[in-house]
């Protein structure tokens, strides 16, 4: 056989690095389309007021979690559960100082839950994350 063993490599443009992590849009997508409907609804709202709130983050897929990277490295992780959805910063500190009365806090200081029977608000959302996430993702100086 004259078929090769090993797949060939993607080629990318000169300068251009990809990471093992970073997974195409369709991909993404076809992992929404494997949730439940009312999970899939409440991550995909979720995933949209951050990517709104934080267009710099990369979205990737790992340990079946929907994770942003920042500068290459996890920031943030959106973990689908049966009754809700988390989202938690990775590597900070300490998270949200106070969370509005719809959207509940988690076990951790650093966790926002939003459970699957409660309507999310999109604008109130986004700004939520703004307010969180300006400080991490500020430049430093």
């Amino acid at each position: 056989m004259d078929m090769r063993a090993t797949p060939r490599r993607a080629t990318l443009p000169a300068g251009a690095r990809a990471h093992p992590l970073v997974l195409p849009e369709p991909l993404l997508d076809t992992w929404f389309e494997l949730m439940p409907v009312r999970q899939a609804s409440t991550t995909r709202a979720v995933h949209a007021a951050v990517m709104a709130a934080a267009p710099l983050l990369v979205p990737s897929l790992k340990w079946g979690n929907l994770l942003y990277l920042n500068n290459g490295r996890p920031f943030l992780s959106l973990t689908p559960h049966r009754l809700s959805t988390q989202l938690q910063l990775v590597h900070a500190a300490a998270g949200p100082r106070r969370a509005p009365a719809r959207v509940l806090r988690g076990p951790d200081p650093r966790t926002l839950r939003f459970r699957h029977s409660q309507r999310i608000d999109p604008a109130m959302l986004v700004e939520v994350l703004r307010n969180v996430l300006r400080p991490f993702l500020s430049p430093r100086t």
